[in-house]
């Protein structure tokens, strides 16, 4: 049995409590599950994303999906999709796409059971 750090733990406790209680105040168009982290990063000024091993069901800039690292809910995006990355964990997400090839926002990042 493969024993799970406490750090590991209190980073899954935080993400899924923050995530949960940031999820009620968006509407998002696309809600897609069982999705796997492949791809997180930043760059400037505060531009957070994501990529996942099974894509994306939209035409969304580089087929990722964008959040603002420089605000609460961005950084509980960031939290859980790196603790889902760290614990192999399905996400579900959810995100408003685009027609047209542009930029995708993030507006759900939840860990799975």
């Amino acid at each position: 049995m493969q024993k799970v750090s406490l750090f590991k733990k209190r980073m899954i406790g935080i993400s899924i409590s923050t995530v949960l209680v940031s999820v009620s105040a968006y509407a998002w168009t696309t809600d897609e599950l069982n999705k796997t982290v492949n791809l997180i990063g930043t760059h400037a000024p505060s531009a957070g994303f994501v990529g996942f091993a099974e894509g994306i069901d939209s035409k969304c800039l580089n087929a990722v999906l964008y959040f603002d690292v420089s605000t609460p809910l961005g950084r509980s995006f960031q939290n859980a999709l790196l603790t889902a990355k760290v614990t192999n964990k399905k996400v579900r997400i959810g995100y408003t796409p685009t027609t047209q090839g542009t930029i995708c926002s993030l507006e759900l990042a939840a860990l799975q059971p």
